[in-house]
């Protein structure tokens, strides 16, 4: 829960550091009231396919550690993963006009890392 709630902060801080919330789109406040609830499933969703997936691949293993460790750097990578792309895809939306001034036209935040691309 806490990575899709963490995931969804990125975005929206994204949004109001460039001032890009799109107009058509009005909401309570600046805030969309179905990503959150979204983001938590999708991010409880992805979490329970990433370890599931891990866990019956090398449940039959005789690894000991390293098989009770893969699941959860899986989930940990494909959580990361869906923060990513959530910020890429809702954070940092293209075409919409920036009013604060603090964004260029990509809408990608001064504070993003250059080297992570969005």
């Amino acid at each position: 829960m806490a990575a899709g709630a963490g995931s969804w902060a990125l975005a929206d801080a994204a949004r109001r550091y460039c001032g890009s919330y799109r107009e058509e789109h009005r909401d309570w406040g600046s805030v969309r009231h179905y990503e959150l609830p979204l983001s938590i499933a999708v991010g409880m969703s992805v979490a329970l396919a990433a370890y599931g997936a891990v866990y019956v691949t090398v449940r039959r293993s005789d690894r000991g550690r390293i098989s009770s460790l893969a699941p959860a750097a899986a989930t940990a990578l494909a959580l990361v993963a869906m923060a990513w792309l959530q910020f890429a895809w809702l954070g940092t939306v293209p075409g919409a006009a920036g009013d604060s001034g603090l964004c260029p036209a990509g809408n990608v935040p001064g504070w993003w890392p250059r080297w992570l691309p969005a």
